[in-house]
């Protein structure tokens, strides 16, 4: 398995690549030496032996566990509100 990281933050797995053959230009990633081409990246991408298998971008992760914490945040801001305004009734 190999994973390629690109320059945005992207990485990508490939499950089954086990050969990489490396290019001026690009990447040639293949199940052996002489094997079944599985994909072609470019060569400012970073080619690595990995095990977990996952496609994701760090940034938009990031971005998306902070959305998850404010909108916990909002909702309890809500309910607070809800329990001063019962209150004063």
């Amino acid at each position: 398995m190999m994973t390629v990281r690109f320059p945005d933050g992207t990485s990508v797995q490939y499950n089954t690549a086990c050969f990489v053959s490396y290019g001026d230009h690009y990447h040639q990633l293949r199940d052996r030496q002489d094997g079944t081409l599985i994909a072609i990246v470019p060569s400012s991408a970073i080619v690595e032996l990995v095990t977990a298998c996952r496609v994701y971008n760090s940034v938009q992760n990031k971005a998306l566990d902070r959305m998850i914490a404010v909108e916990s945040e909002l909702r309890n801001l809500k309910r607070n509100l809800a329990k001063v305004l019962k209150g004063k009734q």
